[in-house]
């Protein structure tokens, strides 16, 4: 199967002189999101599955907004179904913008859900790319669950991480024009790719996936690196934002507990990361480990290439264990 829509050999076969910073709080993402978004010169790109008309999008909103001022063009795409067009997301004027869009601030809406046929194709990356040389790629929607100044102790638990290279964005903005023209991207071999690094691990797979519905193959690969002695340990929430999602997680947990996968629940609050570390190899992004994401939805993923980088995802893995 040749399916995970994101863009992993991008970054492999570029060389990448990047300055990787890994987020895993939703207070310090935004707050670094908006810092560059007030910075930026010429150009902003972003894509959100869900953009909330809360205080936290509307700040988003009035930076962007304040960017256009600037002469910045600024281009925003949301998912047709994740934040539909008749909810009035918040650049309209029904939720608190006072003046219409300025020319050069366009916001287009992914595949509305108005054919069944597209209800699966979603654009479901989280990418901010500005002035071609910063990327933001993850898990994290414009949505102020996010914030443990608004939600404290409740607030969502996710991962991302920012990218200050313009190698490494030139091929995210691609792959943007190409969905910015309702233009689906290829899959590519990514899938195939993370199936054969888990079977040939030398060491540990560790992996945080709030929705597990995952193919055959990945089954039996995250079991045969555990009957092969290799440290396979997989993250799951204890309580979910769709609400079946906890007991369709469950069904999997006795097929690879017995295969000696080591299995968690996160306990304080909604784990939403994405990530997966197979020995030296880290990934932070959108993707999820069910068929949506595998078979349908437009994803996004990054290949972390700094040693701190990915050893501050090892250890922020290793934490959140503790509250499991």
């Amino acid at each position: 199967m040749q399916n995970f829509p994101c863009l992993l050999e991008c970054f492999e076969d570029t060389p990448l002189k990047s300055d990787e910073t890994v987020f895993v709080s939703g207070d310090q993402y935004f707050e670094a999101v908006l810092t560059d978004i007030g910075a930026a010169r010429r150009s902003i790109e972003m894509e959100s599955y869900i953009f909330k008309a809360d205080g936290l999008g509307r700040r988003v909103v009035e930076a962007l907004r304040k960017a256009a001022g600037r002469g910045v063009n600024v281009r925003i795409l949301l998912d047709g179904f994740g934040t539909p067009p008749w909810e009035h997301h918040p650049f309209n004027a029904e939720n608190g913008s006072s003046s219409p869009l300025p020319d050069n601030l366009t916001v287009r809406s992914y595949h509305p859900p108005s054919r069944f046929d597209l209800i699966n194709r979603r654009n479901h990356r989280k990418m901010i790319a500005i002035d071609s040389e910063i990327v933001y790629a993850g898990g994290i929607n414009v949505d102020s669950r996010y914030l443990s100044e608004v939600y404290g102790k409740a607030a969502w638990q996710d991962a991302s991480v920012r990218l200050a290279n313009s190698n490494a964005a030139q091929p995210i903005i691609r792959s943007f024009e190409s969905l910015w023209n309702s233009k689906p991207l290829p899959k590519g071999d990514d899938y195939r790719e993370r199936i054969e690094r888990i079977l040939h691990a030398k060491r540990r797979v560790w992996i945080t996936t709030p929705y597990f519905v995952p193919p055959r193959s990945l089954l039996r690969a995250l079991r045969f690196a555990a009957w092969s002695g290799i440290d396979v340990r997989i993250l799951f929430p204890s309580f979910n934002d769709v609400f079946f999602m906890r007991w369709v997680n469950r069904l999997f947990y006795r097929y690879l507990l017995r295969a000696g996968v080591k299995v968690y629940e996160y306990l304080p609050r909604f784990l939403h990361a994405k990530t997966m570390l197979i020995d030296d190899w880290a990934v932070i992004g959108s993707t999820n480990l069910n068929h949506r994401s595998i078979l349908h939805d437009q994803e996004l993923d990054l290949v972390l290439s700094k040693d701190r980088s990915i050893q501050t995802l090892g250890d922020w893995f290793l934490g959140e264990l503790t509250k499991s």
